[in-house]
């Protein structure tokens, strides 16, 4: 009994190993045929391909044919054309973009090292029809004129004296003349309004001077005291070789005239010394207008450098932000063609073709085993022969064909969606998608709907019209805001004129009133070292 039990448990081991061996053998042979007839459905697919797209082709032909008027012979050409137009013009305007900066600069330099231009091209606007539109910037700007440089007599002062000889020796010996004479100059000088008060304290302090010192005398006998040491010099022998009455008379009072001598000789060495000190201060303004003169080209060459290197920086930061407007033009001009490109693409993958590739789609995807939301399928519901199930029959597996067929159809779509909703859709590969529904709807009426294959006919039609009209009108407005854009940029830069020439006015000016600055220094100097003089003419 044992042993028959472990005869039939091995023969089950076997008969399962059999059957486990028999259906890879199967399942190998079931996939060689599925790849057999899913490439045949494919090649019977393109195959057919060529022949369902020839009367749609013959009618859009017509079609174009009408709208275009024979300028091009299909769409895909028309389109060509005009994007080549539309990318020549813009490597035009890219070309002709210019910096202008350094030549407006150099246009307010007053030693340039090359010739000015007086215009100068900053931007070529091209046009779709007609010669492209220059806009230019004026670089002829007035000169900054200086004016104001003081006057060279300004230096010149004339500080002699009016006194004649006499009188100031006189002043200078005698106190009481000086107060006389001193008083009196005051009394002239002081109807000078502009005469710092200053001045005429300091000339009557030399006369207040003069008033101490006699009462000096007066308080302290200096007079006495030497008229007292003459005596005794005197005394002791002391003559003057003189013969005659004078001669006499002048040994008699020797004394006396001995001690006034010295007296007066010490008020003059006192008065002398206290005028040179004065006399020394007076002549610093002197020297500063000396100093002035000496630096008067440097200092009007600094005022005038200063202010031109604050108009070159201005026109630097000017120019800069007048080539940056240019800049932003140009830009919006590239826009404006890179967007008129975009919508000539787009007239073509437009979204009628969009639609109805997408509606397609769905509608092949429906029919394949991935749309199941379940276990069950269209793949795993069909029903075989037992015989199928022993090796797999090909005649059985023609549903596989159309499966292919399906899920090649629904990649194409998918995929060509996909690339023509991109930012740059291919016409080509548009035209193409427009065949490749038609080819869809006549092969597969079963999936997609009855009234597709009409719908992409008119919207075909439709879509040939709006690339011939549609496109010649946007073309048309491009050139009009073309137009627009550079008439006003050449508005903005027709504004640099009265701008520049305000601030060269503005330049000159500033270089006037800081000359007229200088000039009031020097007149001030002067005027100090002219009254200053004055004060001390006596």
């Amino acid at each position: 009994m044992a042993t028959v039990f472990v005869a039939v448990f091995y023969g089950v081991m076997l008969l399962s190993l059999v059957y486990f061996i028999h259906k890879v053998m199967w399942f190998l042979r079931f996939r060689q045929l599925q790849a057999s007839l899913a490439a045949n459905a494919l090649a019977k697919l393109t195959g057919r391909a060529e022949t369902t797209v020839v009367r749609f082709e013959q009618g859009a032909d017509v079609s174009w044919s009408e709208v275009a008027q024979g300028r091009d012979r299909s769409p895909i050409d028309y389109v060509k054309r005009i994007e080549a137009r539309l990318q020549a013009m813009m490597d035009e305007l890219t070309s002709s973009r210019r910096a202008r900066v350094d030549d407006f600069v150099a246009s307010l330099d007053e030693n340039p090292t090359t010739p000015r231009e007086r215009r100068a091209c900053v931007l070529e606007v091209p046009r779709v029809s007609g010669e492209p539109r220059e806009v230019h910037i004026d670089l002829h700007f007035p000169p900054v004129i200086v004016v104001g440089q003081p006057d060279e007599t300004l230096f010149k002062l004339e500080v002699r004296s009016r006194y004649g000889v006499a009188p100031r020796l006189f002043a200078f010996v005698l106190g009481a003349a000086d107060v006389v004479y001193g008083s009196r100059h005051v009394m002239r000088i002081s109807q000078n309004a502009s005469v710092p008060v200053a001045v005429l304290m300091r000339r009557l302090g030399l006369v207040v001077i003069v008033l101490l010192a006699l009462i000096g005398d007066f308080a302290f006998s200096v007079r006495l005291r030497l008229v007292d040491w003459a005596a005794r010099e005197v005394a002791h022998g002391l003559r003057v070789p003189l013969r005659g009455a004078f001669g006499h008379w002048l040994n008699d009072h020797l004394a006396t005239v001995l001690g006034l001598s010295l007296w007066l000789l010490l008020y003059g060495a006192f008065y002398l010394s206290i005028y040179v000190v004065l006399f020394v201060r007076s002549h610093r303004n002197l020297r500063e207008l000396r100093a002035m003169e000496l630096d008067l080209p440097r200092v009007t060459a600094d005022i005038e450098a200063r202010h031109r290197n604050q108009l070159v920086a201005w026109a630097r930061e000017y120019g800069a932000s007048l080539d940056e407007a240019t800049n932003v033009a140009c830009k919006q001009a590239l826009m404006l063609i890179q967007r008129t490109v975009h919508r000539l693409r787009r007239r073509i993958a437009n979204r009628a073709l969009l639609a109805q590739s997408d509606r397609m789609a769905a509608a092949f995807f429906a029919k394949l085993p991935e749309s199941s939301k379940g276990l069950r399928d269209v793949a795993t519901e069909q029903r075989h022969s037992r015989l199928h199930y022993l090796w797999p029959r090909a005649n059985e597996m023609q549903y596989h064909v159309q499966l292919a067929q399906y899920r090649e159809a629904f990649q194409q779509l998918e995929a060509g969606g996909q690339q023509l909703r991109g930012r740059r859709p291919d016409p080509v590969q548009a035209e193409e998608t427009w065949r490749n529904l038609v080819r869809l709807a006549r092969m597969f009426p079963e999936v997609v709907p009855p009234d597709a294959l009409e719908e992409l006919r008119t919207a075909h039609a439709r879509m040939l019209e709006a690339v011939a009209a549609e496109t010649e009108r946007e073309l048309e407005d491009l050139d009009r805001r073309l137009d627009e854009l550079a008439h006003g940029l050449g508005e903005t830069l027709a504004s640099v004129t009265p701008v520049v020439e305000s601030m060269v006015d503005l330049t000159s000016e500033a270089i006037r009133e800081e000359m007229s600055e200088y000039t009031s220094e020097i007149l001030r100097v002067r005027e100090l070292a002219r009254v200053e003089a004055m004060a001390f003419e006596i």
